[in-house]
């Protein structure tokens, strides 16, 4: 053991670490790999196994620099260490060194994983249906928190309805699982871990065990996602979809779960702001009618001509003009109609069509389509059916 060369520590740091610039994730495992197989060879720390390997850095990685650290410290105040001092203490530098860049590297991650939800944000502001906005999220997850695969489901009633899938590493596979579970409505009575989500109203982290009690977990196939986060999307006091993310073949962390959370509380915003909008502008294209309309009686009632009347009682003569518009539809059809339009509308209820109330009234039938239509507006009817009730209710009351 101690013939082996261990001169190569500092060089092994320099190389790696290169200038000044900070090192990618991918290139800060390696390092921390090669420093963890270094010291398992002493005996020091927990080794190099599969939990701590290359590529990201897991949760795992900073507890194994730790121990490694403390045993080297250990190994270096031994009487009879397993290597030169020297050795060990560029060992030790090394580890260290490790442990600070990962301690730095947390809150750059955490910043970058909130300007990503706010950049994701940005893209969906302009998705006006929520319906639409829904199934772009899939999608627009993976690109803000950088996650290979999203799951969207949306609470209908008492039931989880998937609305879409994205799986950036395998488009066939979204297409299949997504093809599954739409034909599924599923209880969320029987799913513990969505009861819960919507309980707790926060995200969670599910280890590869948890991740099986997920309703993701398809029932005939192996699941979409190993570990994954999943998050609520809550909207006032209401649960109204679930957020699945995570990766094919990798682990999550604690800051994947803050990532979804922090994504889905803008989703929640965007949602509530597209259904108000879409309210909104149903009440303004229902006020412009009313406007319109109310125009439209106003104009025609102004510009009618005045006609006189005789009472029941033939001892005065009354005037019927526009200001009869006040008068309750239901109770005097003739202060809404003129006499040509009750003309129409008594033809229409003895079962005239439109050519057989031109025939009698000796009129064009476009003539009567346009008082059948005027009818319609003035009587506030949805069609000649409710036009025809309302006549009949307003005469048999009278005469019956």
């Amino acid at each position: 053991m101690r013939g082996a060369d261990w001169s190569t520590g500092g060089a092994a740091r320099l190389a790696c670490k290169g200038a000044d610039a900070p090192r990618s994730t991918v290139r800060l495992g390696a390092a921390a790999h090669t420093a963890l197989a270094r010291a398992a060879v002493l005996g020091c720390g927990p080794g190099n196994d599969d939990d701590v390997g290359v590529g990201d850095t897991p949760a795992a990685l900073p507890e194994a620099l730790r121990r490694t650290a403390d045993d080297l410290a250990v190994a270096i105040s031994r009487r009879d260490p397993p290597a030169p001092r020297a050795v060990l203490v560029a060992l030790l530098q090394d580890v260290h060194e490790l442990q600070c860049e990962l301690r730095g590297r947390e809150p750059a991650r955490r910043m970058q994983a909130i300007a990503g939800a706010r950049e994701g944000h940005a893209r969906l502001r302009a998705v006006e249906d929520p319906e639409e906005l829904l199934c772009r999220a899939a999608e627009e997850t993976c690109r803000s928190c950088a996650l290979d695969r999203c799951i969207v489901a949306r609470v209908d009633g008492g039931d989880w309805v998937l609305v879409q899938a994205c799986f950036q590493d395998d488009p066939a596979g979204a297409q299949a699982f997504a093809g599954r579970l739409r034909r599924d409505r599923v209880s969320l009575e029987r799913s513990p871990l969505e009861s819960e989500m919507i309980r707790r109203r926060t995200a969670v982290l599910l280890d590869e065990t948890a991740a099986q009690r997920s309703i993701v977990a398809a029932r005939d196939a192996p699941p979409p996602m190993t570990a994954h986060v999943a998050c609520p999307v809550v909207v006032g006091d209401r649960v109204i979809a679930f957020l699945y993310a995570g990766g094919s073949d990798h682990g999550v962390d604690a800051l994947d779960r803050d990532a979804l959370r922090w994504f889905a509380e803008g989703l929640a915003d965007l949602y509530e702001r597209a259904v108000l909008s879409g309210r909104l502008r149903a009440q303004r294209d229902h006020v412009r009618q009313m406007a319109s309309s109310a125009t439209a009686v106003m104009t025609e009632l102004c510009e009618a001509d005045i006609e006189l009347r005789i009472s029941t009682n033939d001892d005065s003569a009354i005037a019927s003009s526009a200001t009869t518009v006040f008068v309750a539809p239901e109770r005097r059809l003739e202060s809404l109609l003129t006499r040509r339009e009750l003309e129409v509308l008594a033809l229409m209820a003895a079962g005239a069509s439109n050519s057989g109330v031109a025939d009698r009234l000796v009129i064009a039938e476009g003539t009567v389509k346009s008082h059948v239509k005027h009818i319609l507006r003035k009587l506030r009817a949805a069609n000649r059916a409710e036009a025809v009730a309302r006549y009949l209710h307003q005469y048999l009351g009278d005469h019956g």
